[in-house]
Formats: C-alpha cells, sequence, structure tokens
C-alpha cells in the first residue's frame, strides 16, 4: 500500500513511525493493542513512537489513516504499463517500388502548359477579390486600443 503523496499529516505519519517493528494495515486493532508492549522489549517506545500507536489504535483515527493509503499492485501495474507501451514487433518486407508514382505523363505536362498560357491577367490567377471599400475600415491600431483583455 503507498500513502496518498499529496495528503499532509501532522507529525511523522503513523505507520511510517512504527515501519521499523513491522505495523502495517494488515494489522488488526487487537494487534495494535500490543504493540506498545513490542515497543517496550525492543526499547523503541519513544515519544513519537507512543504518538503513533496513540493515533493508531483509536479507531476512528485509524480509519482516516488508513484512508489515505491505496493498495496499489506496483510490479503488475508497471508490467501492464510497459506491456501498453512496448512496440509491437513489424517485420520489414521489400519498401513498395515507386517508380511509377513519380512519373507523369507528357500529355498531361504538356496540357497544363496550355492551360497556363491561356491565362494572362493576373484576376484570373487569383480568384480573391480585394474589398473595394477598405478605407471604410479603422486601421488595426485604432481596433488594438479600443480591445484590451485582462491578464
Amino acid at each position: 500500500m503507498i500513502r496518498d503523496p499529496l495528503a499532509e499529516w501532522d507529525g511523522p505519519y503513523p505507520y511510517d513511525e512504527l515501519a521499523d517493528i513491522g505495523v502495517t494495515p494488515d494489522y488488526t486493532h487487537k494487534a495494535m493493542g500490543e504493540v506498545t508492549f513490542t515497543l517496550m522489549t525492543q526499547s523503541k517506545l519513544s515519544g513519537r513512537a507512543r504518538q503513533a500507536w496513540h493515533e493508531l489504535n483509536d479507531l476512528q483515527n485509524r480509519l482516516l489513516i488508513d484512508f489515505l493509503l491505496y493498495d496499489v499492485d506496483l510490479v503488475g501495474e508497471i508490467q501492464a504499463a510497459r506491456g501498453r507501451t512496448a512496440p509491437e514487433p513489424v517485420e520489414l518486407d521489400e519498401p513498395p517500388r515507386l517508380a511509377g508514382a513519380t512519373e507523369l505523363p507528357r500529355e498531361m505536362l504538356t496540357g497544363l502548359a496550355d492551360e497556363f498560357r491561356a491565362t494572362t491577367s493576373l484576376d484570373e490567377l487569383l480568384p480573391i477579390r480585394v474589398l473595394q471599400d477598405v478605407d471604410m475600415y479603422p486601421p488595426l491600431s485604432v481596433i488594438d486600443g479600443l480591445l484590451r483583455f485582462d491578464k
């Protein structure tokens, strides 16, 4: 189980404090009551350890502490992620032949050249017409001065 990295706790996290004697979220409430004896026999009953034990021995507090833990199978999740991101083996065949795709028939080129020669005016080449009444719109500098955006 891993602890929520964004969760804040006043003081040391109780499971972290008692991890050296083997206390985990799998401990029963009855076994948690005997942790102080284990701490005393190993001469590890410090103030911090006692505070951690008090927090874990209180049922409502322990439910809150356990709520901040996530049961994640890290090894399985990593293997699954690697399986999803592993490139699939690709058998490389001979590349397709592109010789025919890059060649154009001579008749097609001749026809294009004839169409281009027939076009004599710039208006026929550029179908976009410029507005005749451009002078009736204010310049962009005036519009930019009127529009302001908060940052």
